[in-house]
């Protein structure tokens, strides 16, 4: 069985293609059910499978495997069928159902296993290489490439030195009386053959092809002519698209687009989506946007022989896999699929984004088309109520996309949708990650805007408990000092929805520098210890000073005096 198994994997007789189809024609017959697929089959599934209908249905090992040999080996008898031959005076070409040969007289060192003799002297080249340690042959090697010119005498006194101390003189008897009339014909053949081909020396003048040669030339023209015609005629939309597909594969990006994108027919939709793939890949964003953005343009791509064709190369590109829609989905509803297919979209623009040799700039504009491409699925499911479970996946893709793309405001829509629909931990995380990206980016004051303060008050307290812990776990005390006051400026900003013109929240907001300042009391121990102290130390002092005018301000504006404290311990206001 394992002799059997080796010869269909590693004999060079099949390809995997040939394999995969031999195998889905075996299971058949004995009664298996196979998915047909696009991909081949490889040798550790191929034995899972062979072992599994092997237990189920009885059938030993051996004989599935030898059943499968026998399909493999008629399948390429008959590949092997000639199609179309081309004669020329030293070989003919023959194109095949599944390849192309050549046909030509064999020359003298092929024919050498075939002289009558060879056994003989294979059998005392085993013995003397036996005997004949690797390092010794390496000096050997190195002897006769480095010899301009060779004599008898010299090569006697290295075979004599190689060999010297390695035979017995009985031994070598028997060596030399194997030595009989053919096998010493067959040695000088050897021998001499190599020196009436001498090929080396000069050219003094232009050299002329005489007749003879530039007709065979002619042949040969021909020959790759009708090879093509027979390829490319009928297939050649399948062997471009491949190849610019391997390419993409391979980051050969620029190469595909000056050498190969050329031989494209835009016309045509399968080679007009792909030359949209590699404008990806080009920085040429619109024209992808327009050519494979189209749902329309995939749908046809889809329907093409040539879809069947290139699929197993799509599906081995980390960024083309996206496309192929390999999730379930209600092929029915087409807005089902598109609203997929525009998700899947800006899943490649995302891991396209992250390539190491993307600038900034370039990764920014990838993102960007990236949420295009999100709020496009999201706005293609708003019409239809059945496909909840998608728009809430979309809605946090769009949610976070939108936050690399630091297009906040957008973010803050995504996130104002998602609300009703996320736990409590869930949305506390959604609402960090969007307060420190505004904070990093020093676009605090959008929480006060009134396209999205309306989001930020109805969830009030998980913004302001979260802005609280940030400032309290920030060990950075001048850092720590801007979330204080951001969380002043949302305590006392968030206006009510009752009355725009009240305040929000007095006491918070100067409860929140006050804790600051108790900070930098049990600190500055610390900070005066620091380099730079002094100087620190005194923008600190006078930073204090400014908080502490700024609550008492705010307590000043409480009409009754009874109410100007920030906290009460045991009885006394402080």
């Amino acid at each position: 069985m394992s002799k059997i198994r080796e010869m269909i994997w590693n004999s060079g007789r099949y390809d995997a293609n040939l394999v995969t189809k031999a195998n889905e024609l075996l299971f058949k017959s004995l009664g298996v059910e196979v998915s047909p697929t696009y991909d081949t089959v490889s040798k550790s599934k191929l034995d899972n499978m062979v072992e599994s209908i092997s237990s189920s249905t009885g059938v030993t090992l051996s004989s599935i495997w030898y059943k499968l040999y026998l399909i493999c080996e008629e399948f390429r008898r008959s590949g092997q069928k000639p199609l179309c031959l081309h004669q020329t005076n030293v070989s003919t070409f023959i194109i095949e159902a599944n390849g192309v040969g050549v046909l030509r007289e064999s020359h003298f060192f092929e024919d050498f296993s075939g002289h009558p003799a060879s056994t003989s002297l294979k059998s005392i080249l085993k013995i003397v290489r036996a005997r004949i340690s690797s390092s010794a042959l390496n000096q050997l090697q190195l002897f006769l490439e480095s010899a301009s010119e060779l004599t008898e005498l010299q090569i006697g006194e290295k075979a004599q030195e190689l060999l010297e101390g390695r035979f017995k003189e009985h031994e070598l008897g028997m060596l030399l009386e194997s030595l009989d009339e053919q096998t010493l014909e067959l040695i000088e053949d050897l021998v001499s053959k190599p020196s009436k081909s001498d090929i080396e020396g000069y050219v003094d003048s232009d050299v002329e092809l005489d007749e003879f040669t530039r007709m065979y030339a002619y042949q040969l023209n021909d020959a790759f002519d009708v090879l093509r015609h027979v390829l490319f005629s009928t297939s050649f939309e399948h062997f471009i698209l491949r190849l610019i597909i391997r390419l993409i594969n391979c980051g050969e990006w620029d190469l595909a687009k000056t050498k190969f994108v050329a031989f494209l027919d835009t016309e045509k939709v399968a080679q007009k989506f792909v030359y949209g793939l590699v404008c990806l890949f080009t920085d040429d964003l619109v024209t992808f946007h327009d050519i494979v953005g189209d749902f329309e343009n995939f749908r046809l791509f889809c329907e093409s022989e040539s879809f069947v064709k290139a699929r197993p190369l799509l599906q081995e590109s980390p960024f083309l896999k996206c496309v192929l829609l390999d999730e379930a989905f209600d092929t029915e509803v087409e807005v089902n699929r598109a609203a997929l297919y525009n998700h899947k979209l800006s899943e490649m623009c995302e891991n396209y984004s992250v390539v190491p040799n993307n600038s900034y700039e370039k990764r920014q504009e990838i993102i960007r088309l990236g949420v295009q491409f999100e709020e496009n699925a999201v706005k293609l499911l708003d019409s239809s109520s059945q496909f909840d479970h998608l728009r809430l996946d979309f809605q946090k893709k769009l949610f976070h996309l939108s936050i690399q793309m630091h297009e906040f405001k957008g973010a803050i829509r995504a996130l104002e949708s998602l609300s009703q629909q996320l736990t409590a931990l869930e949305l506390r995380c959604s609402v960090l990650a969007l307060l420190r990206a505004l904070v990093d980016n020093d676009k605090q004051n959008l929480l006060f805007e009134a396209s999205c303060s309306l989001f930020c008050e109805s969830n009030r307290s998980v913004v302001d408990k979260i802005l609280l812990e940030e400032a309290n776990e920030d060990l950075v005390l001048w850092r720590a000092l801007k979330s204080y006051e951001l969380l002043y400026s949302w305590r006392l900003g968030a206006l009510t929805q009752t009355n725009s013109n009240t305040c929000g929240d007095k006491r918070g907001a100067s409860e929140a520098l006050y804790i600051f300042i108790t900070r930098f009391r049990m600190e500055k121990e610390v900070l005066k210890d620091a380099s730079r102290a002094n100087d620190d130390y005194r923008k600190f002092k006078l930073k204090i000073l400014e908080l502490y005018m700024i609550i008492i301000n705010c307590l000043q504006s409480f009409d009754d005096s009874s109410e100007m404290w920030i906290k009460k311990n045991n009885g006394f206001e402080a």
